[in-house]
Formats: C-alpha cells, sequence, structure tokens
C-alpha cells in the first residue's frame, strides 16, 4: 500500500485507540504516537547490542515453557523473565505511556517484530515464578499489531466480508502429524466455547483438515485458529 498522510490515519483511529510505530536506527531509535487528536515523535536512548541481545533472550524465553527447564535453572529463566520484561518496558513503552490509549496497534521494526508487548512488565512481584502476580502489560492495554501504518489503514479500508456463516472455530488433535506436535490439552474446549458464543461452526480432531479448511473458510466472517503456531524466520 502507499504511504498514507497521519492526517488519514488519525481519522481511521477511534478515540481510545492509539498506533505506535517504532523505527530502531543503529545509533537510537524512535517512537511514533498517532491518536485521532494527536500525533507525537519521542526519541529513545538505547544500547543497541545490549538491547538486542535482552529482546532475543526474552523472545526465547517466552517462546518454550519455563516449567519445562531442568531444575537448576528454572530460577534463573524466571528470573531473566521479570528482568528482561521489565527493561524491555522501560526501553520501549515507558517513555510513550503517557499518549496511549487503552488500545494500542504496534508497528515494529527490525528484532522489535519478535517482541510479545503484551508479555512486557510494568513490575514483577518479588517472587519471579509468581506470575499471577506479575503487571504484564496485557493487564493495561488491549494490544495488536500491524506490518505499517499504511497495511493498517489499507486493511481498514476493506470492506466487511459478506460471507454468510458467523464463525469457524477448529481443533485439531494433532494425532499421527509429521511436525512433533503435541496435544493441545484445552484447544477443544475453547473452541467449543466461542463456538456456543456466537452460534458457529466447530470441527474437531479429523474434521479439522488443512484441506477442507482451505476450501470452506471463506465461508465464515471469523475464522479461529486453536491449534499451534509455528513461525518462520
Amino acid at each position: 500500500p502507499e504511504l498514507p498522510d497521519i492526517a488519514a490515519v488519525r481519522r481511521r483511529l477511534r478515540p481510545g485507540q492509539s498506533l505506535l510505530a517504532y523505527h530502531w536506527g543503529q545509533e537510537r531509535a524512535w517512537a511514533f504516537v498517532i491518536r485521532s487528536d494527536t500525533f507525537a515523535v519521542r526519541s529513545l536512548t538505547l544500547n543497541n547490542e545490549a538491547e538486542e541481545q535482552t529482546v532475543l533472550r526474552f523472545f526465547d524465553h517466552c517462546s518454550g515453557n519455563p516449567y519445562a527447564v531442568p531444575d537448576d535453572q528454572r530460577q534463573r529463566v524466571f528470573a531473566e523473565l521479570c528482568t528482561d520484561g521489565q527493561a524491555l518496558y522501560r526501553s520501549w513503552m515507558a517513555p510513550v505511556a503517557d499518549l496511549l490509549k487503552e488500545s494500542v496497534i504496534v508497528v515494529p521494526d527490525g528484532l522489535l517484530c519478535l517482541l510479545p508487548f503484551e508479555a512486557l512488565l510494568t513490575s514483577a512481584d518479588t517472587a519471579s515464578y509468581r506470575f499471577h502476580r506479575h503487571h504484564f502489560l496485557i493487564k493495561k492495554y488491549h494490544i495488536g499489531y500491524a506490518h505499517s501504518a499504511a497495511a493498517w489503514l489499507s486493511l481498514c479500508q476493506r470492506p466487511r466480508s459478506e460471507a454468510p456463516r458467523p464463525l469457524l472455530a477448529i481443533a485439531p488433535d494433532f494425532d499421527h502429524n509429521t511436525h512433533g506436535l503435541r496435544p493441545l490439552r484445552h484447544n477443544a474446549a475453547e473452541a467449543d466455547s466461542v463456538q456456543a458464543l456466537t452460534d458457529g461452526d466447530v470441527w474437531h480432531g479429523n474434521a479439522a483438515r488443512k484441506q477442507r479448511f482451505q476450501a470452506e473458510a471463506d465461508q465464515y466472517r471469523v475464522l479461529l485458529l486453536s491449534t499451534h503456531g509455528v513461525t518462520d524466520d
């Protein structure tokens, strides 16, 4: 999509929304905040090498199950999740926190594309393993992502789907899959609960086949994939 002007983005944003776009350069980074009523730019001073290592370590820890690491490493992993989560919040979100509304659309840059902003910490409990007591960013903001402001605006301007069915929820069982994916304990219950709210359709187990999904997905306005996600960097 073509680069939009800021006014066009501001007109599309709702009063409770903010678009937060980053540019991570070699010497410093910049944060651009666009709201329906304002536009602001903040300079972020970083130690690039240390910041890159922190982002990668945090991504690595968030990508796995901290309870699955060996016992002699678990406490270190818990502590690093808390320390890095708070440090990354201070670097990337705290400098613009006064400008953000409750709904934030993040446009990341560079390694920030790996960063799960929802998992950043404004503060943590003194016991690092007590995750339910940590103040994760997801408790404060509704966070979404876009590749760019232009891509987000283009998606907003697309006509809404006129598909005849409200929702399709799929919950595969992963039996005999060739990718080493383990069963998900609660994916069937998740799909069933959402289906009950929307009067949509749900496919379980062998019914949730890729070929069937590709053939019928365009018949639904909303898709819920209660399944694994595999990244390909």
